[in-house]
């Protein structure tokens, strides 16, 4: 069969529109062939130019000569279209195109692909005088994750981007923009994370295709941020998705499996030695033991596996390894009167939990996702043109009925000596302590499903008014969201029974539990949310000789509504003035006036006013002839904006802070003659009639410079930024029994640098792209409502937002006279040697809370993050690999050694390093029991650098030569192997908290195709 039928036979029936002169019968119409070659205003061949039949699809890429032979169907109206960076695009008629093209060159940074998006915007990079960096995604490797957030670690400085981890279905990841720049407010709700827009609107994005995305920009000084006001504060980061073209028709199919392997997985430590630790620490202690030497016997010789059970439930219970899948098709294409832009794609990952297939139901976790998009461009008139765009996400997570955390924590934290499994006959293992059979619970509690839904559509509208004014346009932009959570399943209950066989026949099973029947869950819906916004206004574009003119005003009003929490609304305008003399001068200004009604009236809204200006420099005369450096320009900004947390002031009891409210409360007390309690109703806290948003003077100054014929790309800033009238603790006692709203009375500081280096060179017939990113953000609190007393070297004033409260330790106690020397430590009620010993800061000779200390060498958070890698391609081969790192921040490894109580306690593998009289010199404290509390102080001892280095992404690829594909009807073909998350480099000395308490880090290999019609 006709592969390319079979393809646009799958689009039609599932409802894609394709462009109705892409499927020809072959011999129908006459073919032209059209050969030249294309060179530069200097008559030297220009390789590497994309040559396209405009509304067809299809491409020719011209070689090393500058030649090219591409086919047309009609030469009187096809239009033929050269497309390079760096160089000006044509378009000509296939009739009227001459032997050799020549390729005009465009001024530095103002070529075809040197678009950037701003808020309701288009600038080209030249234009650009705030901090904005972009990414395009089609020049990313393959995303192996659910997550878009773990595939843009490392890619844009200024963005700083947390691991969500690799459990199915959890796909948020924490952003920063430029580093940490608060301290966490009053009951620690404050978000520090940037506005998030997609397609101008506020929506996630960590769960869009890979393909869905065109673009990314992150917008990080006043000029760019202040257009969204009281909601830019932390930085701003747009997501554009893809839209179709007039110049050709693209059908694409994506496929790739997906191997996912726990980069490290815990140790087991046998039933003997992890009895043997527990023994030897409760003597030490003087407790009562918790086993008998008649048990340790029993488990070093194995003699009764019932008795002394020696299990393994990770290696029963886990597989090592999940296979995910990801398929995706798009279509694109269009022609001068409308463009579309379709994708439909499937995502499948699935858990490590085994022996999960029941006859009913699947126990394991599993995460399904359908993504769908279908943007539409369309002229209706020469004046009107209309953008619609629909979009959504469909998303399953089942996972066991009791949750996939408490099985897996029950799977890790179950010792091996607690039961078997399965009884000798067949019921599930158990006992007084251990009731939870994590089998039982994969095998016979059901399973737990929920469906999410997420239908996103916008409405475009530009109206062309070149009649009262030439480049006045009247905009209107609005988008109406909707999700919302569905959870169903299957439910059922087991009983575990211990089994003794010293005791006589008939008593040997004791029963815990009661088993029921499998029904049907409950079902119900949650977690809904609406998202309503327009923008309305007027944009006015003019080139006037040298003076190029932008200017733009809109109106925005927004409502946010989730789940039971109050509506969140806004509203506000936004004004923009860009001027450009010659591309070499240029200057904008930026403000907007909005607000919330989450403050008091008179008080709702702000003024937040920016302005940046640049300069080019490399266009003066005493720089326009420099044989090295092509391309140099400074730009620098100022300007205020603000931040409201839109998560703080939502629930009701945070609702409207300056008002004095009441909350009803149940637990009452009962009147009358009945004998329920009725509902009793209790003030709030006191309310805050000023409270109003932060306040934030971001500074910036940058410079852009280009080299070596422009191979060599350089990009500096340096920024600082001042907040203001943070929310931090009111320090009036609660005298009366009520609490206090926060104060606008806290401020932080923080200042750094970035900066990006790209080389792009062709050497030969290899060619080669290097980039790398760096972000160093250092940061303090200069204001902030702390406790009366506190000793300085405990106050956070003055000192890293998020610097580290810890102890300082000296070490290991050796024996009891260095406890008798040493100042009273009161963490326990007795200290033993191989205990920490903590340094007596105050010098009272006792040790308490008093003697901790806050350190600014150590942050919760990096002070510095990176990122590099490489593109090679040498004829139809492609290999690419990024890292990403991070410096400056901690990790704590407290509890590594042991968890849990003398009941329920596990041995973790690092247990046998702990410190006894025959090993002093052992890196960790003794292995302790009941008495931990002293060792469990968050100290120097337990703290290590947070510092670590990845190879995040590597991939190899090859593309199939033209001739190949072509003789099965394809454009391209190409084949990848590829890979995430392979190699870590850190300062862990070994021990890794991954699998133990949390779903384990995953590395994951792809094989897949990528083919285009």
């Amino acid at each position: 069969m006709n592969i390319k039928l079979y393809i646009y036979t799958i689009l039609l029936l599932s409802g894609i529109s394709v462009h109705s002169g892409t499927l020809k019968a072959q011999g129908v119409d006459t073919i032209f062939a059209i050969n030249g070659v294309v060179v530069d205003e200097n008559n030297q061949p220009v390789a590497d130019v994309v040559v396209s039949i405009q509304e067809e699809r299809g491409e020719v890429i011209t070689g090393r000569d500058g030649e090219f032979h591409i086919t047309s169907t009609n030469k009187s109206t096809d239009l033929v279209v050269f497309e390079k960076q760096g160089f000006k695009r044509i378009e000509m008629t296939a009739e009227d195109l001459k032997d050799v093209v020549v390729l005009k060159t465009t001024p530095v940074e103002m070529g075809i692909d040197d678009d950037v998006n701003i808020p309701f915007g288009v600038r080209k990079k030249r234009e650009i005088t705030g901090a904005i960096s972009s990414l395009d995604m089609d020049k990313m490797p393959t995303n192996l994750t659910g997550s878009l957030g773990n595939y843009l670690m490392g890619r844009l400085p200024g963005l700083y981007v947390s691991d969500a981890g690799n459990t199915p279905g959890n796909n948020s990841s924490f952003l920063l923009v430029r580093g940490e720049d608060a301290y966490p407010a009053y009951g620690g709700n404050r978000s520090i994370s940037p506005l998030v827009l997609v397609d101008g609107a506020e929506r996630p994005f960590t769960e869009l295709d890979a393909q869905e995305i065109e673009s990314i920009a992150v917008l990080k000084d006043a000029t760019a941020t202040a257009w969204y006001g009281v909601r830019g504060g932390n930085g701003v980061v747009l997501v554009t998705t893809k839209r179709g073209s007039s110049s050709k028709s693209e059908i694409t199919f994506d496929a790739t499996n997906i191997w996912q392997i726990p980069e490290f997985m815990p140790k087991v430590v046998d039933s003997y030695s992890a009895a043997v630790l527990i023994h030897n620490a409760l003597e030490a202690e003087g407790a009562s033991p918790r086993f008998s030497q008649e048990q340790l016997d029993g488990f070093l010789s194995g003699s009764d596996p019932y008795l002394y059970p020696d299990v393994n439930l990770p290696n029963q219970l886990l597989r090592n390894k999940t296979l995910s899948q990801r398929y995706v098709v798009t279509a694109s294409g269009g022609n001068r009167i409308a463009k579309y832009y379709a994708l439909g794609s499937f995502y499948n990952q699935g858990g490590l939990f085994a022996g999960t297939k029941q006859d009913e139901y699947d126990s394991n976790l599993n995460y399904k996702r359908y993504n769908f998009r279908g943007n539409v461009d369309v002229a209706v008139t020469k004046d009107l043109d209309v953008r619609m765009d629909f979009s959504g996400r469909h998303q399953d997570l089942r996972q066991p009925g009791a949750g996939w955390s408490s099985v897996y924590h029950n799977i890790m934290r179950t010792p091996p000596y607690a039961y078997q499994l399965i009884n000798p006959d067949g019921s599930y293992g158990g006992s007084s302590i251990f009731q939870q059979n994590p089998k039982a619970q994969l095998e016979k509690n059901g399973f737990r499903s929920t469906m999410r839904r997420r239908l996103l559509a916008t409405l475009s509208v530009k109206y062309k008014l070149d009649d009262v004014l030439q480049g006045l346009s009247a905009n209107a932009f609005a988008t109406y969201d909707i999700d919302q959570d569905f959870n169903s399943g299957k439910e059922e209950d087991y009983q575990v029974y211990s089994y003794d066989p010293t005791k006589p026949e008939g008593q040997q099973y004791t029963r815990y539990g009661i088993e029921s029947r499998l029904v049907y869950r409950k079902t119900s819906w949650s977690q809904y949310s609406r998202n309503i916004e327009f923008w309305g206004g007027f944009d006015y574009d003019r080139l006037l000789g040298a003076h190029k003119i932008n200017l733009s005003t809109k109106y925005q009003q927004g409502e946010l509504s989730v789940s039971e929490t109050y509506p969140l609304k806004f509203q506000g305008l936004s004004f923009r003035a860009s001027y450009g003399y010659k591309n070499r001068y240029l200057a904008e200004v930026v403000s907007s006036y909005n607000g919330t009604e989450a403050f008091m009236k008179g008080k709702r809204f702000g003024l937040f006013p920016s302005a940046s200006a640049g300069w080019v420099i490399s266009e003066e005369d005493f720089l326009n002839d420099s044989p090295l450096l092509n391309y140099l320009k400074v730009r620098a900004s100022i300007g205020s904006v603000g931040y409201k947390g839109m998560d703080e002031f939502n629930s009701y009891s945070r609702l409207f802070p300056y008002e004095d409210r009441y909350m009803p409360w149940g637990g009452g007390y009962p009147f009358g003659t009945g004998f329920s309690a009725g509902m009793q109703t209790s003030p709030l806290a006191y309310p805050n009639e000023n409270i109003t948003w932060e306040k934030v003077l971001k500074k910036n100054a940058g410079i852009d410079m280009q080299f070596l014929n422009r191979s060599l790309a350089i990009t500096v800033d340096v920024f600082k930024e001042n907040r203001t009238q943070i929310l931090t603790s009111s320090l009036i006692p609660s005298i009366l029994g009520r609490g206090t709203f926060p104060m606008n009375e806290g401020a932080a500081e923080y200042r750094g640098t970035e900066g990006s280096v790209n080389y792009s060179k062709r050497l030969g017939a290899v060619s080669v792209s290097v980039y790398a990113n760096y972000t160093f953000s250092k940061n303090k609190v200069t204001a902030m409502n702390e406790n009366v007393g506190l000793p300085d070297y405990q106050k956070r004033v003055g000192r890293s937002l998020n610097s580290v409260y810890q102890y300082i330790a000296l070490g290991l106690f050796q024996d009891e006279e260095e406890i008798s020397n040493s100042p009273v430590q009161q963490f326990g009620r007795r200290i033993f040697p191989g205990d920490i010993k903590y340094k007596d800061i105050n010098g009272d000779n006792v040790i308490n809370s008093l003697d901790a200390v806050r350190s600014d060498d150590l942050s919760n958070f990096p002070t510095s993050f990176f990122g590099f890698g490489s593109t090679l391609k040498y004829g139809g081969f492609d290999f690419s690999f990024h890292f990403y790192g991070n410096m400056g921040s901690t990790e704590s490894f407290k509890g590594i050694i042991y968890r849990g109580n003398n009941n329920n306690g596990y041995v973790t593998e690092y247990s046998d390093q702990a410190w006894t009289i025959n090993n002093t010199d052992a890196k960790f404290p003794r292995f302790a029991i009941n008495e931990r509390s002293n060792n469990n102080q968050n100290s120097t001892f337990w703290n290590r650098s947070g510092d670590e280095l990845r190879l995040k992404n590597a991939e190899l690829g090859y593309t199939l030569p033209t001739s190949v594909s072509k003789a099965v009807n394809l454009t391209s073909c190409r084949f990848f192997l590829s890979g995430m998350d392979l190699l870590r480099f850190d300062h862990s000395d070994g021990m890794h908290s991954s699998g133990i308490g949390s779903y384990p880090w995953m590395q994951s290999f792809a094989l897949g195709v990528s083919v285009k019609l």
